[in-house]
């Protein structure tokens, strides 16, 4: 009973790491994969990170994607890409965040299968309608490049209305009979400027005496 407690625990904690890395909330981006970095660098391999732009107001699912994609082309030169250099790169836009991982290994075999990680980086980039490409550098190596829409780019329904006259900006009021009954009319007010089609609300008004 004990055991299977333990094993749900560690499910849980797993479930709860992927969902948002601990290094974010403590270091926020640029510094978690700076740890991340150090932690990949050893004798052989020399990783730099550069920054450019304030990343400490991402949204949370671009902070999330961002570093797990990086992470992941990080852990991918470790294993296959044979480089002594590795350059990291984080570039805010006016909407969009770019991450870029770039060796000097061995590059992109020609008829290489596509593997889980690229495929697992590319999904977390058009979840967010943004792209992800691997290629070799005509200078030798790797490039991972990534573009990350700081906003959903799902556009929300537009609800039209039908074309007609432009109104003017001051409400007017106007009475007229609506042939419901004996002395019955209808106010119709007018709002909406130049730029709107306006609204027009009929509305029983009782009856004149």
């Amino acid at each position: 009973m004990r055991g299977d407690l333990s094993t749900v625990l560690g499910e849980v904690r797993r479930l709860v790491h992927d969902l948002r890395p601990p290094a974010l909330d403590q270091f926020g981006l640029a510094g978690a994969l700076r740890q991340a970095a150090e932690r990949f660098s050893d004798g052989a391999l020399a990783i730099t990170v550069t920054v450019t732009g304030d990343l400490g107001a991402l949204p949370a699912a671009v902070e999330v994607a961002a570093y797990r994609m990086a992470s992941e082309a990080l852990l991918n030169v470790v294993r296959h890409a044979g480089a002594g250099r590795c350059g990291l790169r984080l570039s805010l836009g006016v909407d969009v965040l770019e991450v870029e991982v770039a060796d000097d290994g061995a590059g992109v075999p020609s008829g290489a299968l596509v593997g889980v990680g690229v495929l697992g980086m590319r999904e977390r980039a058009e979840e967010l309608g943004g792209h992800c490409s691997v290629s070799s550098r005509a200078a030798g190596g790797t490039r991972v490049y990534a573009v990350l829409p700081l906003r959903a780019t799902h556009a929300e329904p537009v609800l039209t209305a039908q074309k007609g006259p432009s109104f003017p900006a001051e409400p007017h009021l106007t009475e007229g009979h609506t042939g419901l009954g004996s002395g019955s009319s209808t106010a119709t007010i007018r709002t909406g400027g130049s730029r709107a089609r306006g609204i027009l609300v009929a509305a029983e008004l009782p009856p004149t005496r």
